[in-house]
Order: structure tokens, then sequence, then C-alpha cells
């Protein structure tokens, strides 16, 4: 679950949830706007409306009288017009957004293509490090430090992770809780 609130592994600046996100408000605009359309259509024809009332066209009650408003018609409810061309605007501003996100990403797509491919023939002719080497060639480490303020547990501590052990097995060793000896090292490089 959490790959997807992460950017996307391809390097590009929207992550994979953002761009589903998109996906989604669109077809749930699209779906509205499907049922406006159809609710309008259905007005038009006199077909039963919500709660199994006739929806007359616009300026018709349900009876065909010329009510100009369906406060006036005696509850029928008409088909307006102005909300049918404020969801078309609103439907081609949400479409025109998405196509320059969609092109924002191919770009963005492009860019991470040829930085890959550039990185790929930089490092085409060198050869990756043996681990084993690297570590070997590592510098020891630094000579224990003293005891912090003169705890006992610190001192051990400090040897212990001087001599190479992680925090969680000098916990085990000294019998102490693994964040208690994170805390410790912590403070000692503060």
């Amino acid at each position: 679950m959490l790959a997807w609130l992460a950017p996307s592994q391809d390097g590009s600046a929207v992550p994979l949830w953002a761009s589903l996100l998109m996906v989604a408000m669109g077809l749930a605009l699209s779906g509205m706007v499907a049922y406006q359309i159809a609710r309008l259509q259905a007005g038009r024809r006199g077909w039963p409306g919500p709660r199994g009332r006739a929806v007359a066209p616009a300026g018709t009650d349900a009876a065909g009288a010329g009510a100009p408003h369906a406060a006036e018609s005696g509850g029928a409810v008409a088909a307006n017009p102005a909300i049918a061309r404020e969801l078309n605007e609103l439907c081609t501003r949400v479409a025109d957004e998405l196509d320059r996100r969609a092109e924002r990403l191919e770009k963005l797509i492009a860019e991470a293509d040829a930085k890959l491919a550039r990185l790929e023939r930089l490092t085409a002719g060198a050869v990756a490090p043996d681990p084993l080497a690297v570590l070997a060639e590592a510098k020891p480490r630094v000579a224990a430090a003293p005891m912090h303020d003169g705890d006992p547990l610190a001192g051990e501590v400090y040897r212990l992770a001087d001599s190479g052990l992680p925090p969680v097995q000098i916990a085990q060793k000294l019998g102490q809780h693994t964040g208690k000896i994170e805390l410790i090292l912590a403070l000692r490089r503060a």
C-alpha cells in the first residue's frame, strides 16, 4: 500500500497515485455528464423523471402547459439548458487539463528515458567494484570515545559499536532495548 504513496519509480515528478486519481476523477465526471445528458433527453421525451413524476421539456409543465419554471409548474422537474451548457464547459475544461497533464507526463517520461540512456552509456564501460573488496578497504573505526558523563553503559555501548556490532546485537549482548542503544549512539554523534 505504501508503494501507491511514493513517487513513481521512473523518476517522474507526478506519483502514480496522482495519475490514477486524475483518471478516476475523469471517469466520475464523464459519468455525471452522461447522467445529466440522459436526464435532459428523457425530459424532452416526457419520460418519467425522479420519484415517478414526468419530466417535461423546458418551459412547460407536466401537463404540457407553458409554465416558464419548474417552481411555477407545480413541482415538475424541468430540463435546464444552462446546466447542460455549464456541464459541457466543465467537461471541456477538465478534458483540456487532463490533456495538458498527459503531455507533461509524456515529456517527463521522455526526459527520464533520456537520462537513463545517458546513465547507461556512462556506466557501460565501468566495472562495478567488488563489495567485499570495498569492505576490506574500509577505514578502521575511530578509537572508542570516553564514557559519557561517567556512564558505564554508554562506555560499553561505544566500545561494542566501535568493534563493529550493530545496535541490535549490542542490545542483546547488554540486555537492553534496541531503542535505548540507538539513542546512546545517536547522542554520541551529536
